[in-house]
């Protein structure tokens, strides 16, 4: 073999293992918290926190994301995955880049992360509470022993830019999120009430699937992550800024993913 080649040949090999070892490595990288994490950069809905909540993608498209791929809904398109025991939550955080051209308050909110049929939690922005004032605005919604709360940003949402979102609950208070700073909070102690329904990025249930109403979400959505603890918002920040410039990483998944456990 002439020199040129083996030396290409052993190139080609080497970043085959260290890809492999990066996939690999993910889950034990993770912060132990983790029970959803997405990038979206295979093009699919890969769980890649080792709890197995691999989603099922329904007319979502990859897109191009804030980092590397995302997936791009249009109001008739998401993910799904069957309820189950890691997604019963009595503390969370939810957290992911967005990125919308218009909100549609017709859609009586539009769901980025949801587990609600009958309580439990989501993200959304405008929300059932449309007529409370939460219009335009990122909101986040929770059954929280036996009671519904819901709390929203007090300006609109940006628009036409990539922003990152986030909301917590740490068995006191409901947080939310913009762009790593505090939005909005509500005083709510006790745990989140679980429920049957299925987990969905970008739609909420009905009970028996996706609701075919209201709720579904337009627009692109990026490094979804869900934990059963509630971050600090230097926590967020850190979460929110830690994942470099695609130019940077050339594309490599979870660079952010090092915040310790708790």
């Amino acid at each position: 073999m002439l020199p040129h080649i083996k030396n290409l040949v052993w190139v080609i090999l080497l970043v085959f293992v260290i890809c492999a070892t990066l996939i690999t490595n993910v889950a034990s990288s993770l912060d132990k918290s983790v029970v959803v994490y997405y990038s979206f950069n295979d093009g699919k809905a890969t769980d890649a926190s080792g709890n197995g909540n691999d989603g099922a993608v329904a007319g979502a498209k990859a897109a191009d994301g804030k980092y590397g791929k995302s997936m791009d809904f249009d109001g008739k398109s998401w993910i799904e995955v069957k309820a189950n025991k890691t997604l019963d939550l009595g503390s969370i955080t939810m957290a992911a880049w967005i990125y919308k051209d218009e909100v549609f308050l017709a859609n009586n909110g539009e769901n980025i992360i949801s587990k609600k049929q009958g309580g439990a939690y989501t993200i959304t922005v405008g929300g059932w509470e449309n007529h409370g004032g939460c219009g335009e605005k990122l909101e986040t919604e929770m059954r929280i022993s036996g009671t519904y709360h819901f709390v929203c940003d007090k300006n609109k949402l940006p628009l036409k830019e990539w922003i990152h979102v986030a909301s917590t609950h740490d068995g006191k208070d409901m947080k939310i999120f913009l762009n790593g700073k505090e939005v909005g909070s509500k005083a709510c102690p006790g745990k989140i009430d679980f429920n049957t329904a299925n987990f969905y990025v970008g739609a909420e249930s009905d009970g028996g699937g996706p609701d075919d109403d209201h709720g579904r979400w337009v627009g692109k959505i990026d490094e979804v992550y869900v934990a059963n603890r509630a971050f600090s918002e230097k926590e967020i920040q850190e979460l929110m800024n830690s994942a470099l410039p695609v130019e940077a990483q050339a594309k490599s998944p979870l660079t952010w993913a090092k915040l310790k456990s708790k």
